[in-house]
């Protein structure tokens, strides 16, 4: 019999009861799914959701045949509910269980299906739904997928975390420490050469970059994948090219 039951016995109730398998515990879910009826219809993105104090879930069961859960009453007072529900061993007696908790709004947020590192480009399938309690809801926190798609953690996100903008950032594309492309024009011309990143950068940001051929270093403006477009510089002499990577600008 599933522990802490209060046994008084009572009349099976209508409805379709919420079956449990020889053994198998009462979680938290298993409480959502016997309340739902009997709570307001939810709306897009927002529903009600019950959380126990009493008894401690998962609620251990030892019963060594099925069993089947009735809600009988639901009581609320605030944000509190006490709920009466029965319990029915298959070809045993009924007995009753008595829930007491809260019931809050939450809203429906993104959030990690996974493990996600520092520094990971968000794709589709990094994130799925879940429910945040309303009381928790921050300034910042994301709602919908389409705010962060592309962007980049900046800290582990542990599963089932919601996301806050404070996590991330727009996507590093150009690396310390690795290869690139640095675009010099003046005069018409264009010319290509070869440096390395002092730091990480994304789009439109400035980075220190280092020539390549001459060491010296280049203030420049991110303009896409390890690709960089260098600052004016009057003082700046252009650096030689090899053939190709010379290109006169057109009018």
């Amino acid at each position: 019999m599933l522990a802490l039951l209060v046994q008084l016995p009572l009349h099976a109730a209508a409805g379709e009861p919420l079956r449990l398998a020889s053994g198998e515990a009462l979680r938290a879910d298993n409480v959502q799914m016997l309340l739902t009826p009997a709570l307001p219809a939810p709306t897009a993105g927002r529903r009600l959701v019950a959380r126990v104090a009493t008894p401690r879930l998962p609620l251990v069961n030892s019963a060594s045949r099925p069993v089947a859960l009735r809600l009988v009453t639901l009581h609320r007072a605030g944000f509190r509910f006490t709920a009466e529900v029965e319990v029915e061993v298959e070809d045993g007696p009924v007995n009753q269980l008595l829930l007491t908790g809260e019931i809050r709004a939450a809203i429906e947020v993104p959030v990690a299906a996974r493990s996600l590192p520092a520094g990971h480009v968000l794709g589709e399938r990094d994130l799925e739904p879940g429910w945040l309690d309303e009381s928790l809801l921050a300034e910042d926190t994301v709602l919908n997928w389409q705010e962060v798609a592309g962007r980049e953690t900046l800290r582990r996100l542990s599963p089932g975390r919601p996301l806050r903008q404070t996590d991330l950032r727009a996507p590093r594309l150009v690396r310390r420490g690795e290869s690139v492309a640095i675009h010099f024009a003046s005069d018409g011309l264009q010319i290509t050469a070869r440096g390395i990143a002092a730091a990480d950068a994304a789009l439109g940001e400035t980075v220190e970059v280092v020539n390549a051929d001459s060491a010296r270093p280049v203030s420049a403006r991110v303009t896409g994948p390890s690709s960089v477009e260098a600052l004016p510089d009057p003082t700046r002499v252009l650096p030689s090219a090899a053939p190709g990577h010379v290109r006169r600008r057109r009018p």
